[in-house]
């Protein structure tokens, strides 16, 4: 998915030099030249430097990287429990977990309760991110069932028996499925996840090279501009929240970087 627009960054880059009059020189700007690239001494990237004229050509903008608090959900798989299912984790929620969350008499009946559903989340790699204190949203695998998505609490992390079936695996009540669940179907359920700060920028600064790396183009002077490694962590509306990147403050091009990029290496020269 979020290499998706790099096929369309390139259709760009091959147009820009056209659109700059085809002239990129490695070397001091001269009088007719509006853009040159230089290697920068002890490093493995170049530095483009533009004449103001071509920046306004281009319509280059900037913004500065921001630290964000990023709260994320993500929509996983998860399975309606039967009453042999509850049972089995039910009975090791009671021996090794009496304070993980369940009341006294969900621990001594660990069996389906009318009205009520249990689901467990098929396991997911980053289980311990999960925000167990706030209810996630189960909603039905198939659009436009007549299915009302439902709010589900967090209950307990895993069967403490990790040999046993379901171990390693999420568990949720929803209290008032009424017959909306029945045992063994398949469902979604969007997870919230804790809240974490990340560096973030707008998406429309992301992007792709042939290879699929993330990059930006941050301008550390005026009319200069360098190449960035970005490890996008993920992607919310119009913004990516990163996991590595250019520190906070930083400005980073929003509009034009994929002109830069054909700037640099001379595509379509």
């Amino acid at each position: 998915m979020l290499q998706s627009s790099h096929w369309i960054s390139f259709a760009l880059i091959v147009a820009v030099l056209p659109f700059l009059g085809g002239q990129v020189a490695a070397g001091s700007l001269g009088k007719d030249e509006p853009a040159h690239v230089e290697p920068v001494p002890g490093s493995k990237f170049n530095r483009v430097t533009l004449k103001r004229s071509a920046v306004e050509r281009l319509g280059i903008e900037t913004v500065a990287v921001r630290q964000m608090l990023a709260v994320r959900k993500r929509q996983v798989a998860a399975i309606v429990m039967n009453a042999s299912d509850l049972e089995k984790i039910g009975v090791a929620a009671r021996v090794s977990q009496p304070a993980a969350g369940l009341s006294p008499a969900a621990r001594d009946v660990p069996a389906t309760y009318v009205g009520m559903a249990w689901l467990r989340v098929l396991p997911i790699s980053d289980a311990p991110k999960v925000a167990q204190d706030q209810l996630a949203l189960v909603m039905p695998l198939v659009k436009g069932s007549g299915f009302r998505p439902l709010p589900a609490r967090f209950v307990f992390p895993s069967s403490p028996d990790s040999t046993s079936e379901g171990g390693g695996s999420l568990y949720y009540v929803v209290d008032d499925a009424g017959m909306a669940l029945l045992p063994q179907t398949r469902v979604l359920i969007e997870l919230p996840y804790m809240a974490v700060s990340r560096e973030a920028i707008p998406f429309s600064a992301v992007f792709f090279d042939e290879h699929g790396q993330a990059w930006v183009y941050t301008t550390p002077e005026p009319l200069k501009f360098m190449r960035h490694p970005i490890l996008v962590d993920y992607v919310s509306k119009d913004l990516a929240f990163l996991s590595e990147g250019p520190p906070v403050g930083t400005e980073v091009v929003t509009t034009g970087a994929s002109m830069l990029y054909g700037i640099e290496f001379g595509v379509g020269h």
